[in-house]
């Protein structure tokens, strides 16, 4: 094991994101399951904290060192085999640090050197690759996000609405743990208040009465063990996938369109929702997204929804349902982007992420001000009916003089708020406000994390959502896996400081 001390070197690794930053002594890239057991047991000789790191995409700090050594898993990127279980289903086997992107790179091609792969997994693969083609559904913003980070805050993105989170499509997951549990965790032991479960949740541990044996390990950001391999679950690709991007005068009408289209007969795959901030700021970024026309001055706020199957005039029928219903609230076929092609689909999935890009430029400009700036962006979910409650909110504070863009997945009620400060008093006085619409989204029996996750900006809002008890009971849990609270110290709940720290 190689222990990397350069500081040139370290500094690359010490923020992710969130633009928050960190420290750190040593840094170690694993490439196979006995360098983190090695890099584990050094620390735990060594007593030094050991701070898990994949692609780094995460805007919550949950790979931002506090100190001792960081562990970054982004050579273990290998697919190790495949299986097909009687159903007919198909499961890879991935090391962590395999990005989103290259594992569709190889699903698109079907082609991998599979020549250190066991014989019966061999066998399964040519069979594999002769058939249509596959997808891993998940499909958070960042395609370079690793698919052990994605496990790890139990990831989903603008498909969850039809196709949900990152766990349903995990089948099994092999972890390195600083200490086993005496015995199996068990949700029925522990009491706590959990948002209904239908509201998308990545706050906390998961303490639900249908977990798994690894269930414990995805959503835990690194906090109890490391994860070595995922076996995720494929599915067959449709055959066709359209995409529209429908623009409206009014947030009332997009709004209303939205609750529409979750009732007409055919499910769609994605349901996103821009606010007029968020175009307003697309319109000065224009080349983030240059391969689409450009934005009509009376286009406000924005819908991108997608209708995907195997059937052309189903989804032909289907879209002109999502039009008409359109019409209904002031949007005319001349109001939208239609694409019925890949690449056509993948170009309107640029404009959606070339929302945070935009984001990001305009904070990096404010860091650039005062450093100790970091992003305010909040991924508050609440139950179906709920989210004109927390819109509210965000157009009072925008009232009183705020810069907040909305967008997000508004099909499962969650969106990411981001708050652009002027300067270092207004982030303290904005990370007060997020405050203000977690307890709101808490009390209407929402979540304050539907995807990103805790990390080290939002453990004041966990103890919103789930009170010093819950809070108690995530540290029992947390003791009982990492006693030396060794993983990822400083991620969802903070570890009391004791002598010598």
């Amino acid at each position: 094991m190689e222990i990397i001390k350069s500081k040139s070197k370290l500094a690359e690794y010490l923020h992710d994101e969130s633009r928050l930053s960190g420290n750190a002594e040593y840094l170690v890239f694993a490439r196979t399951a006995a360098d983190i057991q090695e890099a584990v047991n050094y620390c735990l000789e060594h007593q030094l904290v050991l701070t898990i790191q994949g692609s780094r995409t995460g805007i919550t700090g949950g790979s931002v060192p506090e100190s001792g050594m960081i562990l970054n898993l982004e050579k273990m990127n290998k697919i190790t085999g495949i299986r097909k279980d009687t159903k007919g289903n198909y499961y890879l086997r991935c090391e962590p640090g395999l990005k989103l992107v290259e594992l569709r790179e190889v699903l698109n091609k079907r082609q991998y050197d599979t020549s250190i792969w066991v014989a019966d997994d061999k066998v399964v693969w040519r069979e594999f690759s002769r058939l249509g083609r596959y997808i891993f559904p998940p499909d958070p913003t960042e395609s370079s996000a690793s698919l052990g980070g994605m496990a790890s805050c139990n990831a989903s993105g603008a498909r969850s609405y039809k196709y949900g989170a990152m766990r349903q499509w995990i089948s099994q997951v092999k972890t390195i743990n600083p200490q086993k549990p005496a015995q199996r965790i068990k949700p029925s032991e522990y009491q706590i208040n959990l948002p209904d479960k239908d509201v998308k949740n990545a706050a906390g541990y998961y303490l639900r009465e249908d977990s798994r044996d690894f269930d414990i390990y995805i959503g835990a950001e690194g906090t109890l063990a490391v994860i070595t391999e995922l076996e995720i679950k494929l599915i067959s690709k449709p055959a066709h996938c359209w995409g529209v991007l429908q623009f409206f005068a009014s947030e009332s009408a997009a709004m209303d369109f939205c609750e529409g289209l979750k009732l007409l007969k055919y499910q769609a795959s994605a349901i996103e929702y821009f606010d007029h901030n968020a175009l307003m700021l697309l319109r000065g970024n224009r080349q983030l997204w240059q391969s689409l026309p450009d934005l009509q001055d009376n286009w406000k706020f924005a819908v991108y929804y997608e209708f995907e199957g195997d059937d052309a005039e189903i989804l032909e029928n289907a879209v002109f349902a999502a039009g008409d219903l359109a019409e209904e609230f002031g949007s005319q076929e001349s109001d939208c982007w239609f694409v019925d092609t890949e690449s056509g689909v993948e170009q309107l999935k640029e404009f959606r992420h070339a929302v945070p890009e935009a984001i990001n430029k305009e904070l990096d400009k404010i860091r650039m001000i005062d450093p100790r700036i970091s992003k305010i962006s909040t991924d508050l979910a609440v139950p179906a009916g709920c989210l004109g409650n927390i819109l509210k909110l965000h157009r009072q504070a925008q009232e009183q003089g705020w810069r907040i863009i909305v967008f997000g997945h508004i099909g499962n009620d969650h969106l990411h708020t981001n708050i652009l400060p002027s300067d270092y008093e207004s982030w303290l006085a904005g990370k007060e406000l997020v405050k203000s619409w977690a307890e709101a989204a808490v009390k209407l029996g929402g979540s304050v994390s539907g995807e990103h996750g805790i990390g080290k900006i939002k453990r004041d809002l966990l103890e919103l959502m789930y009170g010093p008890e819950g809070l108690a009971l995530f540290k029992n849990i947390k003791l009982q896996f990492d006693p030396q609270w060794l993983l990822n110290r400083g991620n969802i709940i903070e570890r009391e400081r004791v002598p010598g720290d």
